[in-house]
């Protein structure tokens, strides 16, 4: 369908409105604003971005909101069921043992990434803070338009791809690794080109590619792809496709061929697919995207329009009127059928009352049961910090060790930065563990020199059961 868009994508450093129409078989840009807002406080960003829809024209389009990867928590589940009413109720039952704020101030949604043989399904959470939603909806509230969809900006690297794709006439399923290189950050992407199976944003960008930081740059790339092929996340991308604006992203061209074989380059400024100028621009992806393919992460409360609420109505007005002729007809001629569909209304009702409560508690007792199959092999504490010791690098000394069921955070400085990589690359290629994740990792000032502080969460490895 048809739609006129504007799109506005947000970080910390920069906004992006791209104006543009909707359309088959390829999207089509009218106007692209880019600007730096780095250390600018919201009420001025308000104000750009404002004066910026003004000026081009963008007011009465239909909105769509892009956020940054780094604002989402991921997670992946196996749940064993093919429902995907009984999967969304699993997911919501435990969102709060996965995020480190109120259950009630997650906004959430989730991808069902693989149907199994033998009747589980491999799905990915995706979830943020309320209060980030509000901030940026704040931000733009000044101008005067309500959003259609905020969403997450891995879906501009799959709208991207499938841009890519379509100018080739190539819509084989497969994956690929899509790498978004900005000045400042890079966000990796395993993607086909109707949804993704995983991303992930790093701190370095194309400003770094001159200097030291490359080799960190690609150090991570590697950990993320053995991470997604051990954690079995997806199937194994078959090429890679990189997106920048700056030609310096050509210095990683020998090294990603010597993991894909096969590389192309996008977005670079003089790019051009099928007659298109096809220079990198945010949000150009989500151009290319169906609203319902999106994930929505507007707030229930506020994701009707003033169009759908005048829809609605009508709706409304319509089925009452219908309605009130119907039961008229009922009462004049079917009384005592009536009275007896009223008092099988009536029964229905309370199944449906006491339906949802049965539910929660049988889908309690099977995750119960699949918890208990998960702990029924824990592995000895002896046994862990005896991998621990193994693993960590000389450099590296904890602070701080937190166990949570099956769940480690471990707290710790190192010497070397690069000690940290070190441990976090073994910590992914043990058995023992798994879903290692990098926390964060700051210098500090020593009396020596600096040391590097650290937080890294993992999963202890337990073999599945499947007698669950």
């Amino acid at each position: 369908m048809k739609e006129v868009r504007t799109i506005i994508e947000l970080n910390e450093n920069s906004f992006k409105i791209l104006l543009g129409v909707h359309d088959k078989p390829m999207g089509s840009m009218s106007r692209y604003i880019s600007q730096q807002i780095t250390g600018k406080d919201d009420s001025y960003i308000s104000q750009a971005i404002t004066a910026k829809l003004k000026e081009n024209g963008g007011l009465k389009n239909f909105l769509y909101v892009v956020l940054p990867r780094r604002v989402f928590i991921f997670r992946i589940f196996l749940l064993p069921t093919h429902s995907e009413i009984e999967i969304k109720k699993m997911v919501a039952l435990q969102i709060g043992e996965h995020i480190p704020y109120k259950e009630q101030e997650a906004v959430w949604e989730h991808i069902i990434l693989e149907k199994m043989s033998d009747g589980y399904a491999r799905v990915l959470l995706m979830v943020t803070n309320i209060d980030i939603i509000k901030r940026y909806l704040k931000v733009l509230s000044a101008t005067g338009m309500n959003p259609t969809t905020v969403t997450i900006s891995s879906w501009d690297l799959v709208g991207w791809l499938k841009r890519t794709k379509s100018a080739q006439n190539k819509f084989e399923k497969t994956v690929s690794f899509v790498l978004r290189i900005e000045s400042s950050f890079t966000e990796i992407c395993f993607c086909d080109h109707e949804f993704f199976y995983f991303s992930r944003e790093i701190q370095l960008g194309s400003n770094d590619l001159n200097s030291g930081s490359i080799e960190e740059l690609k150090e991570q790339i590697n950990l993320t792809l053995v991470t997604y092929r051990k954690e079995k996340m997806g199937p194994d991308p078959t090429d890679c496709l990189v997106l920048s604006e700056s030609s310096d992203v050509m210095l990683l061209e020998e090294y990603l061929k010597s993991i894909f074989g096969f590389v192309s380059f996008s977005g670079m400024q003089g790019d051009n697919i099928g007659g298109y100028d096809e220079t990198y621009r945010g949000g150009l992806g989500i151009l290319e995207m169906e609203c319902k393919e999106l994930s929505n992460f507007l707030p229930l409360n506020l994701k009707d329009n003033f169009n759908t609420r005048m829809w609605f109505k009508t709706w409304l007005r319509t089925f009452i009127l219908f309605l009130c002729v119907l039961i008229s007809m009922i009462a004049a001629f079917c009384a005592p059928l009536y009275k007896k569909l009223n008092q099988l209304d009536q029964l229905k009702q309370e199944v449906l009352r006491v339906h949802p409560q049965a539910e929660k508690a049988e889908n309690k007792i099977i995750i119960w049961k699949a918890i208990q199959g998960e702990l029924s092999n824990r592995i000895a504490m002896v046994d862990i910090l005896d991998e621990l010791y193994r693993l960590t690098p000389e450099d590296v000394t904890f602070t701080n060790l937190r166990f949570q069921g099956i769940k480690l955070n471990i707290q710790g400085q190192a010497i070397r930065g690069a000690a940290v990589n070190e441990f976090q690359s073994n910590l992914v290629n043990s058995t023992l563990f798994s879903n290692v994740t990098l926390q964060f990792a700051n210098k500090k000032p020593a009396e020596a020199d600096e040391i590097t502080i650290f937080s890294i969460t993992t999963n202890i490895q337990i073999k599945q059961s499947k007698n669950r």
